[in-house]
């Protein structure tokens, strides 16, 4: 499952690593705004250089963000682990809010 909220980032990069496709990521200290988690902070990671080489620009404190949150069990079976990448993109509808739409007007019509 995956989400979207509204953002800010509240720190400069914390870490860098490496992605398993060859690309890069930074990590920040970023203040949700809305939603179920509006207040808390939480680390986001924001990707500076993609699979394909292309590099993206970074984010800098106090700038508004996206972070799309999604969830995955540990791997040690013990509950989950929570991650949220970090967006600079408008904020738009997700494949899943797209299918409720979609299967509502189906409903509508049969």
């Amino acid at each position: 499952m995956e989400n979207k909220f509204k953002a800010v980032v509240k720190s400069a990069a914390t870490f860098t690593g490496t992605k398993s496709n060859g690309g890069s990521y930074v990590l920040h200290q970023v203040e949700i705004l809305d939603g179920p988690f509006k207040g808390l902070t939480v680390p986001g990671t924001h990707t500076v250089l993609n699979s394909k080489g292309v590099k993206k620009e970074p984010v800098i404190e106090g700038q508004e963000i996206i972070v799309y949150h999604r969830i995955e069990p540990k791997a040690d079976g013990n509950g989950n682990k929570h991650f949220f990448e970090i967006s600079t993109g408008e904020m738009s509808a997700s494949d899943a809010e797209l299918d409720a739409i979609m299967a509502k007007a189906i409903a509508q019509t049969l």
